[in-house]
């Protein structure tokens, strides 16, 4: 999600509002990418040329939203989907992780509803005063 060492780190995080089991699906997390992310990012190249030759739903892409804020998304058949850990949480409990980290959502699975609420802390110089507005 735009990450860079320019911007200084980034944390993300989900405070359970209800009790969220493995089969309501919900946070997943690659532990670890954050530590190859830097190496990981090199190998994708300029994010220009990146946006222009990914744009394929099946594939890895790059969705760029401008004014530095994008996110990239990993196709269904990438290798990085084995490495990931669903995440169940408690009512009233949060993870926060640092931004780096390969992160997402499980389905829902159950008949369950599923409640949170999402956080995300940078710092103030990095962030740019549009996004401060």
């Amino acid at each position: 999600n735009a990450v860079t060492a320019a911007t200084g780190p980034h944390v993300q995080g989900v405070v359970a509002l209800l009790d969220n089991r493995s089969e309501d699906g919900g946070t997943v997390l690659v532990p670890g990418f954050h530590s190859q992310f830097d190496t990981w990012q090199q190998a994708l190249g300029a994010w220009e040329q990146y946006v222009a030759t990914h744009d394929d739903m099946e594939r890895n892409r790059l969705v760029w939203r401008g004014g530095g804020a994008g996110s990239f998304k990993f196709g269904d058949g990438d290798g990085v989907h084995a490495l990931s850990h669903r995440v169940p949480m408690r009512e009233g409990s949060m993870l926060i992780w640092d931004q780096r980290l390969v992160h997402g959502a499980a389905p829902n699975k159950s008949d369950r509803l599923r409640m949170a609420q999402f956080i995300k802390a940078f710092r103030r110089e990095g962030a740019g005063e549009e996004r401060l507005k």
